[in-house]
């Protein structure tokens, strides 16, 4: 979250329509400790004043979305569908598509991907599973960076399961 708060005051200044997107368990608190600027940039339920998701209208009108990686889920949950469900949808798979190639096609899953640029930072820390989730929300051809550095501490996996069955594995 620190790195996220870090890089929305800046992006803000670009003049992209912005949302920081936070978790509704966090507390205002704590997201105002990265600067009072940056609620403006937050959505609030007025009456509660925790954090909310936008309708569906307000997230697609952004330009820029800065979320953690877990974050993400928000998006489906407000109605974003992940590019994977779409090409299910279109009863596709990319090895097909390629061999295909329909241009009305590739049209409207550029659009159902609503995404062209993807940055993950400390993606070193994240869990294969954590970066999937941003990246099922890029349009196909989409820019995609992940960055972090292999040397500082990885991925913390506690499962035992999980970690003899390949799941501890950082994306880089």
């Amino acid at each position: 979250n620190g790195g996220a708060n870090a890089a929305a005051p800046s992006l803000a200044q670009t003049g992209f329509k912005m949302l920081r997107l936070n978790s509704q368990q966090r507390t205002l608190n704590e997201v105002s400790a990265g600067g009072p600027e940056l609620l403006a940039y937050c959505c609030q339920d007025q009456e509660s004043a925790m954090f909310t998701v936008p309708k569906l209208e307000e997230l697609m009108s952004k330009h820029v979305i800065v979320a953690t990686c877990g974050a993400t889920r928000l998006l489906a949950e407000a109605g974003i569908t992940p590019v994977h469900l779409n090409m299910a949808q279109y009863g596709l798979n990319m090895a097909l598509f390629r061999e295909v190639g329909s241009v009305n096609l590739m049209d409207r899953l550029q659009k159902d991907g609503h995404f062209t640029h993807i940055l993950i930072d400390e993606a070193s820390q994240g869990l294969e599973p954590e970066i999937l989730m941003p990246l099922s929300f890029a349009s196909p051809g989409a820019s995609t960076a992940l960055c972090g550095d292999h040397k500082q501490l990885g991925p913390v996996v506690r499962s035992a399961f999980c970690r003899t069955n390949g799941l501890a594995t950082s994306i880089l």
